[in-house]
């Protein structure tokens, strides 16, 4: 970070950030980008990789990497936030710290009967230490899960406003297979003082949206990196995948139409719920960045919360009846990869029909005449008729048609399939001759040979 000195040692620069070299012979760039967003301020202005590269692989002509004694580089940069408290700390790291381990060793835990349990104190860089067990969990975990933590023993003999900064690594011994399950692994679970820096939305009355058998909430759009998304919340879960007993909380890529399909949007982004009692933020974040899409508008997560967390008055996640949500959003790049498309079939389609009666058929002079339109499928539609026949059924054929009745009212590039029948009745003997069945695409047509039962003509489609 270049222009800080030492009066703005309290602004803090909070960025994510890829370092790039370039592979030479074939034009692509290796990458390395850490998986979470680094804090620059006063203290500590630069970040990076010690290791970026091995010499060898640096100077092996076959990497690409150092061409005629020249190589290329590169840095993107996405500022997240940025801070100012009017104070200032400093952070001391240790050079070569040690590594401690301790164990604890519970027995009879089936009658473990209160709220938490302390292992006994253990010292290690310096400070004391405990670990705290909580059987019926804590917080978020309530309930479903058991709680476990690392804590200082002794927090107030810190002085005012120092923090000890500590990587440690949690485990539960599985003691039937001698191996031991990782406690702290997978989704970036935080809890966030800051508030989202690009959206927040007030849910209230959530109740009401069961009551009325609304699944989901979808937020307006807001906009982050240049495009817009929005965010969908299902208060009971997301049905479609199964999910129960949970609050789903997804990011979505909104305004995306047909002709955006392939456009690749990456990201890395935060999803943020405010307990309302302490005025912080429980925040969600995958550890690697999205891919959003034509194909996939989506990401977030299936099970946010478990639904008796976020109902437990004493987590703030819920207080009368209202949440808030929200979002982060940290667009990387993006990339068009030329042309694409999306089929969408309906399901369980409903049955559609519509008559047309010609009268005076005799008397048909124009060259074609048009149904009044009518409503199938979303879309609007007419039959049109051709009595002296259209196209190579011209002179020969009745030519009849089923067409879209407002085509420009689609999406460039948007074709709508239909699969149908053109009929036209027999009155004589009752019956309906069947003139075409098959999928819809832009405009079909049939050709009918010239028919004359009187002066009337009854038609249907769909």
């Amino acid at each position: 970070m270049s222009g800080a000195t030492a009066p703005q040692i309290s602004s803090e620069v909070s960025a994510v950030f890829r370092l790039f070299i370039l592979d030479q012979n074939n034009d692509n760039y290796f990458v390395l980008q850490e998986p979470k967003e680094r804090r620059f301020h006063g203290m500590k202005l630069d970040w990076g990789f010690d290791q970026f590269l091995s010499h060898k692989a640096f100077t092996q002509a076959s990497n690409g990497f150092l061409i005629d004694d020249t190589c290329v580089l590169g840095a993107e940069v996405f500022v997240s936030k940025e801070r100012s408290e009017g104070k200032g700390e400093h952070l001391s790291m240790v050079k070569d710290p040690v590594m401690y381990k301790n164990t604890w060793r519970i027995d009879k835990v089936s009658k473990l009967d209160a709220e938490s349990y302390d292992s006994k104190t253990f010292i290690a860089g310096d400070h004391k230490w405990k670990m705290q067990l909580y059987p019926k969990g804590n917080g978020i975990g309530v309930g479903t899960h058991l709680s476990f933590f690392l804590a200082l023993a002794e927090p107030k003999s810190l002085p005012p406003g120092c923090q000890i900064y500590a990587e440690f690594t949690l485990r539960i011994l599985d003691q039937k297979h001698g191996q031991y399950h990782i406690s702290s692994k997978g989704i970036l679970g935080t809890i966030s003082d800051a508030p989202p820096t690009h959206y927040t939305v007030k849910v209230q009355s959530i109740s009401l949206l069961t009551k009325h058998n609304l699944e989901k909430y979808e937020s307006g759009d807001f906009e982050a990196g240049g495009y817009k998304w929005k965010l969908v919340f299902y208060p009971n879960g997301n049905k479609n995948r199964n999910v129960k007993e949970h609050i789903s909380l997804y990011l979505v890529m909104s305004g995306a139409t047909t002709p955006q399909i392939s456009l690749e949007v990456y990201a890395v982004f935060r999803l943020f719920i405010l307990d309302q009692n302490n005025d912080n933020y429980f925040v969600l974040q995958e550890p690697k960045e999205r891919r959003f899409h034509g194909m996939k508008l989506d990401w977030g997560f299936d099970q946010f919360l478990s639904h008796k967390a976020f109902t437990q008055a004493s987590n703030g996640f819920l207080i009368d009846d209202t949440c808030v949500l929200g979002a982060e959003v940290f667009v990387s790049k993006e990339r068009s990869k030329g042309k694409g498309e999306c089929l969408s079939l309906v399901q369980d389609p409903v049955m559609y029909k519509n008559t047309w009666r010609i009268d005076k058929v005799s008397k048909l002079d124009a060259e074609s005449y048009n149904s009044k339109t009518f409503i199938a499928g979303d879309q609007k539609w007419k039959m049109q008729l051709y009595p002296k026949g259209k196209g190579n059924g011209v002179g020969t054929h009745l030519s009849f048609f089923l067409a879209l009745a407002e085509p420009k009212s689609l999406p460039p590039g948007c074709q709508i399939y239909a699969e149908f029948t053109l009929r036209i009745l027999d009155r004589k003997y009752a019956q309906y001759h069947i003139s075409s069945k098959g999928w819809f695409y832009c405009r079909h047509h049939a050709k009918i040979p010239t028919m004359n039962y009187d002066e009337t003509l009854v038609l249907g489609g769909l």
